[in-house]
Parts: structure tokens; C-alpha cells; sequence
């Protein structure tokens, strides 16, 4: 049985809600945690161990469930990083947010089989909408962390491989990349890629971006689906305290 320290209770909720999701697979505690250094801002990592032949299946699965939870807020496979046997989720936990990884590995530790997922900045709208909220949420964690230039770093990775799709694929254009961005994008566009870029790596100009980027993803979503993005509403309110 995974136990964990009474100093991180909302961590303690998630890994009963994640137990329960998975019962009755047994599952371990991996990373920070399991090591005795994890703190309010460390991810929920565990290891999920099934026969070599279900990897996938079982990764694929658990996306579909974790995105049924009322405490979910946004989740996709490591498909871009060519682990689709990892699966991201971000949960809303007593108005707090915790950030799970759940490793889904052979029995034996064979090797995943089968090739990755979609091609990196190839997903589907749905799921750039995801991962859009889940870095968001890391960018959050990274600032309150104070390690103020990897959050820098997430920003920008965030409008190149997750707003930037999302406009193109709302003016019916393909995703190239960002090679030549600037010759398909308008001039607010170009403006908005530099405004969100922090200028310093400082507490409030870093925030300010992170506010700015979900104010775009909610933009671009709102025009490909006229519906409000699932998950961003209670990601500002828990990470922002922004009213959505």
C-alpha cells in the first residue's frame, strides 16, 4: 500500500482516486514522492505494470478513463515524446491541481511496441486543447517552484506547438511548423507571439504570459467549436484565481 507524507494531502486524494480508476491492477510510486523529496508542486508519478501484449491497450484505456473523472481537467499520451505508454493528466483536487504521470509498463519490462502517435504538432484539436492545459499547469508549477526559465521555456513551447496549430487549423491552413511562421500569420498574430514572449524571467512577467496564453487557447478554441474549452475554467480558477 502507497502511502504518503500528512504534509501533501491533496497528492494523497489523487493517488485514491487514480487507485481506485485502476483497482484491481496494483500500482507503484515512482520519482519525487517515492523518494522522500517530493513537495506541493511534484507530480503524482506511478507505475502501472500489465502484460507485455496490453501496453498499449492499457495506456489508451486509461486516457479514456481519466477523461471521464470529475476531478479531471485535461490528460493526453506522450505520444511527442515517443511514449505512448505515459499517460498526463491534471487533476482538480479540493480546488487545488495535481499533476499525475501514470507509466503503463510490461510486467517484464519489455519494451513498448508499436509506433509512437501523431507526428509532434500533428494532434488532433482535442488533444493540442489538452496538452495546451496540462503545460499550462506545469508552466504554473515552474513559476511558484521559482525555476523561472524552464517556465520561459514551456511558454514558448506552448504558442509554437499549441496555439500556433490552432490558428492554422482554424484559417484552413496546414501545420508546417514554424518555419516561415511569420508569412502565415497576420499582423495581431505576429504581435500576440511576441507580447506573450517574456520579456525578463521574473515572477509577475512570467505570469503575466501564463495568463495571456490560456486567454489565446480559449480564443482559438472558442472559434474552432463555439464552446467554451473543457478544463480551462477550472484551471483558471485553481492555478490563476481568475473567474473563467
Amino acid at each position: 500500500m502507497i502511502t504518503l507524507p500528512n504534509t501533501l494531502p491533496t497528492h494523497a486524494t489523487a493517488l485514491e482516486v487514480i487507485a481506485a480508476l485502476l483497482r484491481p491492477n496494483p500500482i507503484e510510486l515512482e520519482g519525487s514522492l517515492a523518494e522522500g523529496r517530493g513537495d506541493a508542486w511534484s507530480d503524482l508519478d506511478l507505475c502501472l505494470r500489465v502484460p507485455a501484449p496490453e501496453v498499449l491497450r492499457y495506456a489508451q484505456q486509461l486516457l479514456e478513463r481519466m477523461r471521464e473523472l470529475p476531478q479531471h481537467v485535461a490528460s493526453f499520451r506522450c505520444d511527442h515524446l515517443a511514449m505512448p505508454n505515459l499517460v498526463v493528466a491534471v487533476l482538480e483536487i479540493e480546488r487545488s491541481l495535481v499533476k499525475v504521470d501514470v507509466k503503463v509498463v510490461a510486467m517484464d519490462r519489455v519494451p513498448v511496441a508499436g509506433a509512437p502517435g501523431p507526428a509532434d504538432g500533428y494532434w488532433a484539436s482535442a488533444d493540442l486543447l489538452d496538452r495546451g492545459l496540462g503545460w499550462a499547469f506545469y508552466t504554473h508549477a515552474k513559476i511558484e517552484r521559482g525555476e523561472l526559465l524552464e517556465a520561459a521555456d514551456v511558454l514558448h513551447q506552448i504558442m509554437m506547438r499549441v496555439v500556433l496549430p490552432l490558428w492554422q487549423e482554424y484559417a484552413g491552413l496546414p501545420r508546417t511548423g514554424a518555419r516561415h511562421v511569420e508569412e502565415r500569420l497576420t499582423k495581431e498574430q505576429l504581435s500576440l507571439m511576441w507580447k506573450l514572449r517574456p520579456q525578463h524571467p521574473g515572477v509577475y512577467e512570467l505570469r503575466r504570459c501564463l495568463r495571456g496564453v490560456l486567454d489565446e487557447i480559449e480564443s482559438a478554441w472558442l472559434r474552432l467549436r463555439d464552446e467554451r474549452a473543457p478544463g480551462l475554467v477550472r484551471l483558471r480558477t485553481a492555478v490563476m484565481g481568475v473567474q473563467g
